[in-house]
């Protein structure tokens, strides 16, 4: 069974029997895994076949957000799946005051092989993460809820 990762789980989880683990930090949401990701992932690097995060990565700082996508990439198998659900940067959601930063499609530039922008960028990604763009479905109409971004990565290992 393929082993999937629901960060963030909050009072969402997915059903184990599906091969999902469910982490957050907040006990009271009973996630499989207690845990602040912003220590690390508790798995083998290359051993995750997916990544889910919903309504998770707009909470962190930036340091910590590039943190995260370092560790999500090490723990995914190749070409595995990262899938983030967030805010619409150009709604008021965004701005939440429980978000840290508001992501953009062009954020995963730094994640990209090639990128082809400033030298101020490349510090972001020292541990040459990469993923590949799947798909970036921008769903500012809110038709499948509220407008968010509904993103998809490979790991590009």
């Amino acid at each position: 069974m393929d082993r999937k990762l629901n960060l963030g789980s909050g009072f969402r989880p997915r059903k184990q029997n599906e091969g999902w683990i469910n982490i957050d930090i907040e006990e009271e949401c009973m996630p499989d895994i207690v845990r602040d990701v912003r220590k690390g992932l508790p798995f083998d690097d290359n051993s995750v076949d997916y990544v889910y995060a919903s309504h998770f990565m707009e909470h962190f700082e930036w340091e910590d957000f590039i943190f995260l996508m370092s560790e999500i990439w090490r723990v995914l198998k190749p070409e595995a799946t990262f899938e983030m659900i967030i805010p619409h940067y150009k709604h008021e959601n965004a701005f939440d005051i429980d978000h840290k930063i508001v992501i953009t499609p062009r954020t995963f530039r730094v994640f990209q092989r090639g990128l082809k922008a400033t030298s101020s960028y490349k510090h972001f990604n020292n541990n040459k993460v990469y993923f590949k763009k799947a798909e970036i479905f921008d769903d500012f109409d809110g038709t499948r809820g509220e407008p968010q971004l509904y993103c998809k990565f490979k790991a590009d290992k």
